[in-house]
């Protein structure tokens, strides 16, 4: 009966423990995509917004000259 516990708790946790890994990969790879998407698309509204700034900087240079 001994030898029957242990060998169902090691199956057990086996199983326990792949799954969590499983999960461990599967949200990293989500994370990691979430991360590089919000970082894109900040770069992309930050790049639009400094290209305003200089385009309105030049033009309000060309005023006084």
């Amino acid at each position: 009966m001994n030898k029957f516990r242990s060998r169902l708790l090691l199956g057990l946790i086996s199983v326990i423990l792949s799954v969590l890994f499983g999960l461990g990969l599967l949200l990293g790879q989500l994370f990691q995509k979430f991360y590089a998407d919000t970082v894109h698309d900040r770069m992309e509204k930050e790049a639009k917004l400094l290209a305003l700034y200089m385009e309105n900087k030049s033009f309000q240079s060309n005023m006084f000259t």
